[in-house]
């Protein structure tokens, strides 16, 4: 299990449930204000 995090920063942070950092995602142009897994988990919309 992971917690996605969106940024203002124009990152999204991908998380462990224990609070350990798991990767940081670049590219966005803008903040990011929304964020959505798939329902099988396997995607991320931002």
């Amino acid at each position: 299990k992971m917690i996605a995090s969106a940024s203002l920063d124009k990152t999204v942070k991908l998380w462990r449930v224990d609070g350990t950092l798991l990767k940081t995602l670049n590219g966005h142009s803008r903040g990011v204000i929304g964020i959505n897994f798939s329902p099988d988990g396997k995607m991320i919309a931002s």
